[in-house]
C-alpha cells in the first residue's frame, strides 16, 4: 500500500539488478496487498528486472510457508517499522534476517548473528548484504539457526508469559 512505502519494497527493487548480474538465478519475491504493485511492477520493468521479480499478492498460510521453505533470506529493510512480527515468523522458518537500522528490527535482528541491519538509503550496501548472504550457504545456515534460537530464547511464549510474572510481581510488592 502507499502508506507501507516506508516498509524498503523499492529499496530492494534498485538494488535486485545488482544482485542478479552476480546470482543471475535469484529471484525476489513480494508477498502482501497492496494499492503500490502497478508502481512496484513498473520500477522492476524499468530497472530490467521484472523477469526476476515476483508478486505474489495475498497468499493463504499454506502458500505463505511454501514461501518461507524455498526462500534463501527474508528482507524487509523499513524505515519505520514498528517490532516486526515478519522477522520472527521468518526466523521461525530458519531464515536469516535483513532489516533496517532506521527501526525496530535491531530489536528482533542480532547484526551478524542472526541477520543484518541495513541502511535503506545505502542501495549498493543492502544488495552486497544480500548477495553475500545468497553466496554464503553455511553462512545463511548459520544465521538461520542463530535466529530460531533467539526466538526460542527471547519471544516464545514461556519467555513472554515468564516476564510478564515478574513485571505483576514487582508491582505487586
Amino acid at each position: 500500500m502507499k502508506s507501507e512505502r516506508h516498509k524498503g519494497h523499492d529499496q530492494l527493487i534498485e538494488a535486485w539488478p545488482e544482485v542478479t548480474r552476480r546470482r543471475s538465478d535469484a529471484q525476489l519475491v513480494i508477498v502482501g496487498r497492496g494499492d503500490d504493485v502497478p508502481r512496484f511492477r513498473e520500477l522492476a520493468r524499468r530497472h530490467g528486472v521484472a523477469e526476476s521479480v515476483l508478486f505474489a499478492g495475498p497468499v493463504d498460510d499454506y502458500t505463505l510457508k511454501a514461501i518461507y521453505q524455498r526462500a534463501a533470506v527474508f528482507a524487509m529493510p523499513s524505515a519505520a517499522e514498528g517490532f516486526g512480527l515478519v522477522y520472527l515468523e521468518a526466523m521461525l522458518h530458519r531464515l536469516p534476517c535483513i532489516g533496517s537500522v532506521h527501526d525496530a528490527a535491531r530489536e528482533i535482528i542480532v547484526h551478524g548473528e542472526t541477520g543484518f541491519l541495513a541502511d535503506q538509503n545505502d542501495v549498493h550496501g543492502l544488495a552486497e548484504t544480500m548477495i553475500r548472504l545468497l553466496e554464503d550457504p553455511a553462512l545463511r545456515k548459520q544465521l538461520g539457526c542463530n535466529g530460531l534460537q533467539r526466538l526460542h530464547q527471547q519471544f516464545s511464549f514461556e519467555r513472554f508469559h515468564r516476564r510478564m510474572s515478574e513485571l505483576f510481581d514487582k508491582l505487586a510488592a
